[in-house]
C-alpha cells in the first residue's frame, strides 16, 4: 500500500482536513472485484455471512474500531466505506471491538481553565469500569452527564449535546458496548452514512471460528510457532508474542476468555476442555483474520491496523496457506479550530535557558557594566592559568562579585524565573490545540462534510 492519496482541502471553520489513502481510492473497486470474482461464495465464506446475518448477494466493505466515540481519523474509514460500496453495490459492514477493554463512556474535551488557558476535561456519561473488563460486559448507562466546564469552543455544545443523546436512546441496551456502538452509529447516520453493526463478540457462534479453534488444538505446537514467527517479522507493530513452551507443553492462543464481573482472561490451549466457546472472544488479529477470510471482500484499516495486520496475512498464509481479502488504509487528520498564544517547545526552552544564564551573565539583563567586570574576570582567570599559576584565587573572586550582582538584582532574576516557569505550564495548550483526536462529533458539520467529499473524491 504505497501508492496512495494525500489531499488535503479548506473547511468553513478554517481547519484543514489532511487525508491519507493508500491505495488510491479509485483502485479499490478493483481489488473488491477480484477478491469477489475469485472465490464466488464458497461454502465456507456463506455460511459464515449467514450465521451472523450478513449478505450473500453482494460484496462486502468492511472496518470498525473500539466502541468508544472516536475521532475523525476513524471516522474517515467510514467514509471511504461508504465511497467505495457505493461504486461497486456492495454492503457495507461496521465492526465494534466489545472485547476490548475500554471506557466506552469517556468523552474528552478541550476547556478553559479559571485562568483562561486552554486544557482539558473528561465528559463522563457513565461509571468508568473496572481494569481489564471487556466493553461488553460492562452495564449500559443513563447517560446524565453534570457539564459544568467552560468549552474552549461554544460551537462544540451543539456536538455535546447529540453526543449525551445518542447515549440516552440506547440506555436499555443490553450492554456498554451495544449502547456505544449504537450510538456511534446514530451519529454516523446524521451524516448520511449507512452500515450494518457487527459485535466482536458475535464471531464463536460461527462455525468457522469453532473450526479455527479446533485447528489450534490439534496442533499447537505448528500454531503457536506460525504466529510467534509473524510477529517476530514486524517488531515495531507492537504486537506481543504468543505464551509458549514446548517444555511444559504449554501454548497461549489468540483468544480471550469474556465473563461478567470479570476481567477478561488469556486462553492456553489446556484451558480449551473447560471454558465454553461462548466465554471465547477472538484478539486482535484473529478478529480481523475471520473477517478477512469469509466476511469482506475488503477490510479498512488505520494506520495502526493496517500495521499488524501485515502480521496476520503472514501468519494465515503460513498456518493456513491461504491468502485473505485484501486491506486498504485510510486515516486523517482534521482539527478543532482552537486558538492558543502557548510558546513553542523552542520557546520554552530559551526562556529556561534565559534565566539560568542570567544568573551568570549580567549582559542578559541589560548590565553592560557588570558584564564587562565579569568578563575581565574571565579573562583573568585564563591569563593567570595559561601562566601556569592557580587561579583559585581569582575565581573565587569573581563567584563573591557575581553573588553581589544576584542580590543586588534579585527581583528581576526572579522575575526571569517565574516567566520561564509560566511558559513552561502553557505549552501544553499548543499540543491541545494541535490535537487530532477529539471525538468527531465535536466537529461541525460543514468540516465533516469537507473531509467526506475530499474522501470521496479520490476515488474517481
Amino acid at each position: 500500500m504505497n501508492d496512495g492519496a494525500r489531499c488535503s482541502a479548506p473547511t468553513l471553520t478554517g481547519a484543514v482536513p489532511e487525508i491519507d489513502i493508500r491505495p488510491a481510492g479509485r483502485s479499490w473497486t478493483g481489488l473488491i472485484g477480484a477478491r469477489w470474482a475469485s472465490h464466488g461464495l464458497r461454502a465456507q465464506t456463506r455460511r459464515f455471512r449467514e450465521q451472523l446475518g450478513l449478505p450473500t448477494d453482494q460484496p462486502i466493505i468492511a472496518t470498525g474500531h473500539q466502541p468508544t466515540m472516536w475521532h475523525p481519523g476513524i471516522l474517515s474509514k467510514y467514509f471511504a466505506a461508504d465511497s467505495a460500496a457505493r461504486r461497486v453495490g456492495g454492503h457495507v459492514v461496521w465492526l465494534v471491538a466489545d472485547q476490548d477493554a475500554v471506557d466506552p463512556f469517556l468523552v474528552r474535551l478541550p476547556v478553559l481553565d479559571a485562568s483562561g488557558s486552554l486544557t482539558t476535561s473528561p465528559l463522563s456519561l457513565g461509571q468508568a469500569p473496572l481494569a481489564g473488563h471487556a466493553a461488553s460486559m460492562l452495564p449500559a448507562s443513563d447517560a446524565d452527564p453534570k457539564i459544568n466546564r467552560t468549552l474552549a469552543l461554544d460551537s462544540m455544545s451543539g456536538g455535546i449535546e447529540r453526543i449525551v443523546n445518542a447515549y440516552k436512546a440506547h440506555r436499555d441496551a443490553p450492554n456498554a458496548a451495544v449502547q456505544a456502538g449504537e450510538a456511534t452509529a446514530d451519529l454516523l447516520g446524521e451524516l448520511g452514512l449507512t452500515g450494518q453493526i457487527l459485535f466482536a463478540t458475535r464471531l464463536n457462534t460461527t462455525e468457522l471460528f469453532a473450526s479455527l479453534v479446533e485447528q489450534m488444538r490439534e496442533d499447537p505446537d505448528r500454531f503457536v510457532l506460525t504466529y510467534n514467527a509473524a510477529v517476530a517479522s514486524r517488531p515495531h507493530a507492537g504486537v506481543s508474542m504468543l505464551d509458549y513452551s514446548e517444555v511444559n507443553h504449554r501454548h497461549e492462543l489468540p483468544l480471550w476468555r469474556i465473563r461478567p464481573d470479570e476481567p477478561r482472561q488469556r486462553v492456553f490451549e489446556e484451558d480449551l476442555d473447560s471454558v465454553p466457546i461462548s466465554e471465547l472472544a477472538p484478539r486482535a488479529l484473529l478478529m480481523t483474520a475471520l473477517l478477512r477470510l469469509a466476511g469482506c471482500e475488503l477490510f479498512i484499516h488505520g494506520a495502526g491496523g493496517a500495521e499488524y495486520d501485515w502480521i496476520t496475512e503472514e501468519w494465515i498464509r503460513n498456518w493456513l496457506g491461504v491468502d485473505l481479502a485484501p486491506m486498504t488504509l485510510t486515516t486523517a487528520t482534521l482539527r478543532l479550530p482552537l486558538e492558543s498564544s502557548a510558546p513553542t517547545s523552542q520557546g520554552v526552552d530559551h526562556a529556561v535557558w534565559a534565566a539560568q544564564r542570567a544568573r551568570h551573565d549580567p549582559a542578559l539583563l541589560g548590565d553592560q557594566e557588570s558584564a564587562e567586570i565579569k568578563q575581565a574576570y574571565v579573562d583573568r582567570i585564563r591569563s593567570t592559568r595559561d601562566a601556569g599559576e592557580n587561579p583559585s584565587a581569582v575565581f573565587q573572586e569573581m563567584q563573591r562579585f557575581l553573588r553581589a550582582y544576584r542580590k543586588q538584582n534579585e527581583t528581576r532574576l526572579h522575575g526571569l524565573d517565574a516567566d520561564a516557569a509560566e511558559l513552561a505550564r502553557r505549552a501544553g495548550e499548543r499540543a491541545i490545540a494541535q490535537d487530532r483526536t477529539w471525538a468527531f462529533a465535536l466537529h461541525d458539520r460543514a468540516s465533516l462534510g469537507v473531509l467526506r467529499d475530499t474522501i470521496d473524491r479520490t476515488f474517481d
